[in-house]
């Protein structure tokens, strides 16, 4: 079941925020997730301050750690994204690869 694939919404937390679509794997890491929105977005940042958390049903959220993976999530909770937009860069093609590797790299882990 970890590799089967799946589409996930990473949602913004903020009322009217945006979300991102991704092709995904159910087995993947949540810093797999970040990475890939980071990328689908062209915003770096979203490694270095974006957090991910579960909302569950009721509507309260707790944080996912890297190393959570998206077969740990329950049907009805979903992806949040908080620190970080989810907007697309219009300067994304300024972006480069070692920029997304910085940002991960100046990550400090709750």
């Amino acid at each position: 079941e970890a590799d089967k694939e799946i589409v996930l919404e990473v949602r913004h937390a903020g009322l009217g925020g945006h979300s991102v679509t991704l092709q995904a794997r159910r087995g993947w890491s949540m810093l797999e997730v970040r990475r890939a929105t980071a990328r689908a977005v062209g915003r770096p940042e979203v490694l270095e301050f974006g957090r991910l958390v579960r909302c569950r049903a009721d509507g309260s959220y707790k944080s996912l750690r890297d190393v959570d993976r998206l077969t740990s999530l329950l049907p009805d909770e979903g992806v949040v994204m908080m620190n970080a937009r989810l907007d697309e860069n219009l300067e994304r093609p300024e972006v480069q690869d070692e920029d997304y590797r910085e940002a991960e790299a100046r990550r400090v882990q709750p």
